[in-house]
């Protein structure tokens, strides 16, 4: 998130000063503008000011280019594993739903939420599973070998063939 230069143009001169002295928690890019906007109202600085300064906007570049080198950011296989657990979690929490009969979606903002029962719920799985089980088809694709190629092939059968039995059991439940 940046820094807005419109918000630190309205702030008094003796608060921008605040973000040129040593130590100070401003992030580099506030500094340099407090600093521009000082010369600008005709504040005066002198050499060795405007070098201390100039070293310190890049001590905190260098520092945040560090944080930022430091953040972990997730590789696409990660993200993708991660939504295969994720829908495996909601399908885990459908079949408890179809279980007892209930399924309770909550709502995003406030109290209260929605209740699915039978065929709603029946149809929401449905779908769920056969995204779950491309979704796993498509990993393990990944890591299909020659000696694994019948078993992947067969595994990717029974998974196209339950997911659309699924399917259609659903829809049928639903119009009978």
């Amino acid at each position: 998130m940046g820094v807005k230069k419109s918000v630190l143009i309205v702030k008094p001169d003796r608060e921008l000063e605040k973000y040129l002295l040593e130590g100070n928690t401003y992030v580099a890019e506030a500094v340099e503008y407090a600093f521009e906007i000082l010369k600008t109202r005709g504040k005066f600085f002198s050499e060795e000011e405007i070098q201390r300064i100039s070293q310190m906007i890049i001590q905190k570049e260098e520092r945040e280019l560090e944080v930022q080198e430091k953040e972990i950011e997730l590789s696409p296989q990660k993200k993708y594993e991660n939504n295969i657990i994720f829908i495996a979690l909601i399908i885990a929490y459908l079949i408890y739903g179809m279980l007892n009969d209930d399924v309770f979606i909550p709502k995003r903002y406030g109290g209260g939420g929605t209740h699915f029962k039978a065929s709603e719920v029946w149809i929401f799985f449905s779908f769920l599973f056969c995204v779950f089980s491309f979704m796993i088809a498509n990993y393990a694709k990944r890591y299909q070998t020659e000696a694994n190629k019948r078993i992947y092939k067969t595994v990717l059968v029974i998974l196209t063939i339950s997911s659309a039995a699924l399917v259609i059991i659903a829809f049928a439940k639903e119009l009978l």
